[in-house]
């Protein structure tokens, strides 16, 4: 448990891991001080790919699998953080982080018995409130900070291809793949990739007589964006669009569409 918490205590600290301890110093009868802890910090992450993890941890607790944590504290801080299962439901672990502490519990049997499936996740946030909230009863300070992380330079909202990572085109933009998100600006996007191309009379299946039925197709979205005009003979029909093999080919070559779950996967086929 302290060594996961550990390593989590890196986000809070803008990117270093500072390795726990528990003795600060000590002294002697008459006050002088015959140890002193030296912390060594080691940098693992810049500011700015570190801020973007502790973002994507803020929503653990805002539509993840902590997200009933908040409710069950009695003081409210920019918490971020990571929920955990080990295999076979044998380890229960919650880690959450706010600028000034972090703090981390395990669910378990010491016997190494199977969790209860449908309650150990409550049970694991049940722990974590609890001695959240008894901190807080003896250092509000401490555990309720009024400052949230910062935004460091560098890291701003960005449009982007969800789908190529790319500039959006006219044809992701129809399609709904235009995505607004932290970005590193190290990695904003530069090039526009073509990963759609619109669905022709000719490109429709002999046995799909309804477009909007076809598998292998994406439906575009009327987002008051208009798509790039294709030429006349490639019109897309009823606003919908096809991923061209060669990208998924290039981007996702041990990717099976097919074995996975239709409902997970949408409109999107290869």
């Amino acid at each position: 448990m302290e060594e996961n918490t550990d390593a989590y205590t890196t986000f809070a600290n803008n990117g270093n891991f500072v390795d726990a301890y528990m003795i600060d110093q000590i002294t002697d009868s008459n006050g002088k001080v015959i140890y002193k802890h030296k912390t060594e910090p080691v940098n693992v992450f810049s500011q700015q790919a570190n801020y973007e993890m502790l973002d994507m941890m803020r929503d653990v607790f805002k539509y993840g699998t902590g997200r009933a944590l908040p409710g069950m504290l009695n003081f409210s801080a920019d918490w971020a953080g990571k929920t955990g299962t080990s295999q076979d439901w044998r380890d229960s672990w919650l880690v959450a982080s706010n600028p000034n502490i972090t703090m981390g519990v395990w669910n378990g049997y010491a016997h190494n018995q199977q969790l209860n499936h449908s309650r150990y996740s409550e049970q694991t946030r049940t722990l974590f409130a609890g001695f959240a909230n008894r901190a807080y009863n003896v250092d509000p300070e401490l555990m309720a900070p009024k400052d949230r992380f910062k935004q460091p330079e560098g890291v701003s909202k960005q449009i982007y291809d969800g789908l190529t990572d790319g500039k959006p085109t006219g044809y992701s933009k129809a399609a709904g793949f235009e995505v607004n998100d932290l970005m590193n600006a190290k990695y904003e996007p530069r090039d526009e990739i073509e990963a759609l191309e619109p669905l022709t009379t000719e490109q429709q299946q002999p046995d799909v007589e309804d477009p909007s039925q076809d598998p292998n197709l994406i439906p575009g979205q009327n987002d008051g964006h208009e798509a790039e005009q294709p030429q006349e003979n490639e019109q897309s029909q009823n606003g919908l669009f096809r991923i061209k093999p060669d990208f998924l080919q290039s981007h996702f070559p041990y990717t099976d569409l097919k074995a996975a779950r239709p409902e997970l996967l949408g409109k999107v086929r290869p």
